[in-house]
């Protein structure tokens, strides 16, 4: 983490399916507790999906959402033989460059992920015009603090009296934001 945070590694370099799904398996819960977003919760919810249709994870997005949505230029690159040319260069502190975050176990929680604006509208229309794939996941189902709630990792946040129903991350030194006003026909 420290050469993640301060040097711009990769933390994932070495973390295959087999050794996430090890690690999260010698994890105690202790029951129903706070609520604390987790990437370790959110590659194996993404390898489970995978290991119930039998596909590699990176397969599964592509044909089950990002085909159907027209989603080209959204990919997901798990050596760096798959970046896509183009891409944003993540620079760190004092402008150094960081590394791309390429995991074939944290894939289902975005490491190795790279999509464009155009590729996201198309997400968030489809999301608000209710055909995205698995568009359910947006429901939200658990209440985590005073004004969220979420479903399937969308967050639904009450701001300025409206719901705004995104997600966010953070990678490699570059972050983002997806969301939309659901039933306003807005998204950004």
């Amino acid at each position: 983490s420290l050469l993640a945070d301060f040097g711009g590694a990769n933390p994932y370099p070495d973390w295959s399916a087999e050794r996430l799904l090890a690690a999260a398996a010698e994890q105690s819960t202790g029951g129903r507790g706070e609520f604390s977003y987790s990437n370790t919760g959110a590659a194996v919810l993404g390898y489970a999906l995978a290991s119930a249709t039998g596909e590699d994870y990176p397969d599964l997005l592509r044909a089950r959402v990002l085909a159907p949505l027209g989603l080209t230029a959204t990919t997901v690159a798990t050596s760096g033989s798959e970046l896509p040319t183009g891409r944003v260069h993540a620079a760190g502190y004092a402008g150094l460059a960081r590394d791309p975050w390429l995991s074939t176990g944290y894939a289902p929680a975005g490491s190795g992920v790279w999509s464009t604006t155009t590729d996201m509208a198309r997400l968030l229309r489809a999301v608000i015009d209710g055909s995205a794939p698995g568009v359910d996941a947006v429901t939200p189902t658990t209440r985590i603090g005073d004004d969220e709630r979420i479903g399937v990792g969308w967050v639904t946040s009450e701001i300025d009296w409206r719901e705004i129903t995104g997600h966010t991350g953070a990678s490699g030194g570059v972050s983002w934001w997806v969301g939309c006003a659901l039933g306003r026909s807005r998204g950004r």
